[in-house]
Formats: structure tokens, sequence, C-alpha cells
């Protein structure tokens, strides 16, 4: 069936480099060369870190082997040789073929916002290709196209919609929680609970996370080159300063994150000493300068392991509240925001008066997010939490 590679080498694509560009290839070892062609492009564009291009390969290489064992089973039905020729079955992509894929995942026990994700990833690629020579183009908004889908405007971006995405109640799913003080000393004390090196390192990755609202990608993407020196870091202390690392987030847009001091000092003393004893192992062999890495080899680590690093430190707390780094970096958000809340209350001497622009401005900066609309539910959430409380205050008074 199809697999996924990825690239040992660096990979320069529009001036940038890469490492681990996803290569798919069919069963018979042969690139495929329309979807490695989709997968450039996404790295290209700069529209989407290059975990994300990672995903997206291993998705449309779900697909690409689903196409292959579909055949050879409709071949058998029919009584005629298989095709072999992926390109060919790409080529001949339906609605039909996606809503087998579509049941086959959901006889599996996956969940539909999961198939929702697949399937889009698909429609994104056959759109991209349909104006492409050599690219499968089976896709339109005209009646009678094999696979048939609509563009509607939704908030800030036109999406594809088609029959085949799950909608409605069926995508119901509870909230998300946002660790309290309780559960992240529990998550330290499970990132604590093994060796010290790692015990070291997977601490530094939560604090960073908690204290600065860095993303998974942009926590990994450090380099040590970066981290200020011990001058640095007690000159900012004795005056009382920031200091900031430039962050490469979403999009490949570059801005400057504020750190403690205090955790810069333990990032520097993890860069000298744990990361160096690692570095200058004979098992190392590669050569980057990235801040985590790996205790075995001193390969930089992977969002995947970090995902289910998380998971092993959260697993205290209650199945339901579905608690991960992501959710980390929200506490940080909700932290922000209610110092914010308190500066905006001392100006001003109300809580009817605050900025509240303001307060979603700042925090969007520092996150480096353009969507305010989680952000926005975070204030309003604080906000009914603090008039609530002035209501108790005025009735016990009363």
């Amino acid at each position: 069936m199809a697999y996924i590679r990825f690239s040992s080498d660096q990979c320069i694509l529009n001036g940038a480099t890469y490492q681990r560009v996803p290569v798919v290839l069919a069963r018979n070892h042969r690139p495929v060369h329309s979807i490695n062609t989709h997968l450039r492009y996404r790295i290209r564009s700069r529209n989407s870190l290059p975990s994300t291009a990672i995903a997206k390969g291993y998705i449309l290489t779900n697909f690409c082997s689903f196409l292959e064992s579909d055949e050879l089973v409709i071949a058998a039905k029919e009584k005629r040789r298989a095709v072999r020729d992926l390109p060919y079955l790409l080529h001949s992509i339906d609605d039909a073929v996606l809503e087998r894929w579509r049941n086959r995942d959901e006889l599996a026990g996956l969940h539909p916002r999961v198939i929702n994700s697949k399937i889009s990833t698909v429609l994104q690629f056959l759109w991209w290709a349909r104006k492409i020579d050599d690219m499968p183009h089976r896709i339109g908004e005209e009646p009678g196209s094999p696979v048939l889908v609509w563009r509607e405007k939704r908030q800030y971006k036109t999406v594809l919609c088609s029959e085949l995405l799950f909608k409605g109640g069926r995508l119901f799913r509870k909230p998300k929680g946002v660790p309290n003080a309780h559960e992240m000393d529990n998550a330290y004390v499970r990132a604590s609970d093994t060796r010290e090196d790692l015990a070291i390192r997977d601490n530094l990755i939560i604090r960073t996370a908690e204290e600065c609202g860095l993303r998974c990608a942009e926590i990994l993407g450090l380099r040590a080159e970066q981290v200020p020196s011990l001058d640095e870091i007690e000159s900012a202390e004795q005056n009382e300063t920031q200091l900031c690392i430039s962050v490469m987030g979403k999009g490949q847009k570059e801005r400057d994150t504020p750190f403690p001091t205090g955790l810069l000092r333990e990032i520097l003393a993890y860069v000298n000493i744990t990361r160096a004893s690692v570095m200058a192992s004979p098992r190392c062999t590669a050569a980057h300068t990235r801040i985590f890495v790996s205790h075995k080899n001193g390969t930089p680590l992977n969002e995947q392991y970090i995902s289910r690093r998380l998971s092993d430190c959260f697993r205290d707390a209650a199945a339901e509240r579905r608690l991960s780094l992501q959710r980390v970096r929200a506490r940080f958000a909700n932290e922000t925001i209610r110092t914010l809340v308190d500066e905006e209350i001392a100006r001003s001497g109300s809580i009817k008066d605050i900025r509240e622009e303001n307060i979603l401005n700042i925090t969007a900066e520092l996150m480096g997010q353009s969507n305010k609309r989680s952000l926005r539910d975070y204030l309003e959430t604080e906000l009914k939490a603090r008039v609530s409380h002035q209501m108790r205050k005025l009735h016990r008074k009363s």
C-alpha cells in the first residue's frame, strides 16, 4: 500500500529551509507526483507550518492506501484484473469513492470531526489540482461533477462544503477545559517522575507554554543561539526590563515574545549542561541548534512525542477536561486577560469603562493569534465572573 517517507537532508523551498519534508510513494515505490507537488505548495505558500504539511501528508497517504485496497475489492467483485496505477486511480475519484472511505472510518469508530478533517484535506487537494495539467480534474460546483462541492462564506474565509461532511448534532462535543493551578502542579509532578535530564527538559517545555503562550511547534522551533547570555539575563533583572526572543509562528510570521528571566536562566542551564552532554554523545549524529532534543540521539523533538508526553502528564485530570499543551496555552491567555483587566480597572476605576479591544489586541499580539474569537470568550467569562462577584458583595452588604 501507499506509504510516506521524509527527506533526510534539509530542503530549501521559496528561500526558507525545512527539515523532514514529506514524500508520498505508491505501493510500487514510485513517488505520487500530484500529492507531493501539493504538499510542497502548502509549505512554499507559507500559509501553514511544515508540521501541518506533514499531517496532511499522512491523511493523503491514508487516502491513497484506501484507493489501492478499494480497487482490489472492486476488481475481485467484478472478476477483472485490478488497476495498480495510483495516478490513474486519483484521476478516477468520485463522490462514491469518498463515501466508501468515510464509511470505512465511521465503522472504525473515528470521531465525525476527524472524518470531516480527512475529507476536507482531500477536497482541498482536488480543488487545488483542478487547474493544473496532469493533475486530477474531478471536483467542481457544476451539477454532474464527479466530486460535487460548493463554497460558503464563513466568518473570515470561504470554505468548501460537501454532502459527505457530517453536520449538526453529530459534531457536538463538550468544550475543552483550561488547566487550573492544581492540575498544573500535578502535571509538573508527573513530568518530573522520570530521569533527571528528561524531567528538566519536559518541565521547561510545559513552563514555556504556560508562561509565554507559545504553540508546540513554536517551542520546538526555538534555537540555542536565541537564548540570551547570563550577563544579559542578570542585567535585565537589575534594570527590571523584559527580554524577548524572536519566535516563528503560523504562516512563517515572526514575533518577539517576552520571556521571564527565571525561565531563561533555566533554559540556559539546560542548553549548557543537559543538552550539551547529549549533543557530545557518540550516538548523536544530527547537527542542528534546536533547544529541545531527544535524550537518545540528539534529534529535534516532534509534536507527536510532545502530545503523548503531555497526555501522560495530565492523566490525573478528568478525561472530559481534555487537557493538552494547547490548553496550557489557553491558561496563559486566561492569566494575561485577568492581569490586563486588573490594570484597566485600576486605570478607569470601574469595570464598565475598561477598553475591551485593547485587552484583546495585546493578548492576541503576545500569542500570535489573528482570530480573537476564543480570546473574546475568555474575556467575557472573566468579566461575568467579576460582575457576579460584585453583585454577591452588594447583596451581602444589603
